[in-house]
């Protein structure tokens, strides 16, 4: 599975779109080559992606913080979500976000709209994952960047996809935009833990697992 990922993601990074030029980034912000940047992105496991367009120009830059962690308030982090869903959060649950930014390259929602058959597409993936976790007491949902324009049911008690308002998780866990999406986990200490790039849910509520989460968070 990993390998397909890297082959989706180097297939967004290198081939033409509408021939537009291309110019990569090293964290610095200088310019490199294609060869340069496929090779530090490869071989540095620290490295997540952004992608923008610019004059028309599309710019790749790599980041260091494939991984990056803090501590915040669970208690508003969990408010914060029951008043943008319907939803009741049991207290002693982690909280898995996957976080999706506006003008992300990865998808083909690059308009920034996500209409209710792209929802469902993608729900017929997540929906397994969401009721795994909900299994285990992980609270699952999908959050957008203020900005997308989301065609989702919001009173719909089953509902997960939701937009975040005024960009309240984005601007208060400090979120960096990375090519397809960053993930947050979040237990109810408040440690948080986010990755930046191309994953799945299951796997970041894996880290949620005391010998996982051990090696980020020491007593």
């Amino acid at each position: 599975m990993k390998q397909i990922l890297v082959f989706i993601i180097i297939s967004i990074l290198s081939f033409p779109t509408f021939s537009q030029d291309k110019i990569y980034l090293d964290t610095n912000g200088n310019e490199i080559s294609w060869k340069k940047f496929r090779a530090k992105w490869g071989a540095d496991s620290l490295n997540s992606t952004w992608s923008y367009f610019k004059n028309d120009t599309q710019y790749f830059q790599l980041s260091k913080n494939l991984y990056l962690k803090g501590l915040f308030d669970y208690s508003q982090i969990r408010n914060q979500l029951e008043v943008i869903t319907p939803h009741k959060i049991p207290l002693n649950w982690s909280i898995v976000i996957e976080y999706r930014y506006k003008d992300d390259l990865c998808t083909n929602n690059r308009d920034n709209i996500w209409d209710s058959t792209e929802i469902t597409d993608r729900k017929m993936f997540l929906n397994d994952i969401q009721e795994l976790l909900n299994e285990n007491e992980i609270y699952f949902i999908v959050l957008f960047e203020d900005g997308i324009k989301l065609k989702n049911r919001k009173s719909v008690k089953s509902e997960y996809f939701f937009n975040d308002i005024d960009n309240f998780f984005k601007n208060k866990l400090q979120l960096t935009p990375s090519l397809c999406g960053s993930f947050i986990a979040i237990n109810p200490k408040g440690e948080t833990l986010i990755r930046n790039g191309e994953y799945r849910a299951d796997r970041m509520a894996d880290h949620l697992l005391p010998v996982n989460w051990s090696q980020f968070f020491h007593d």
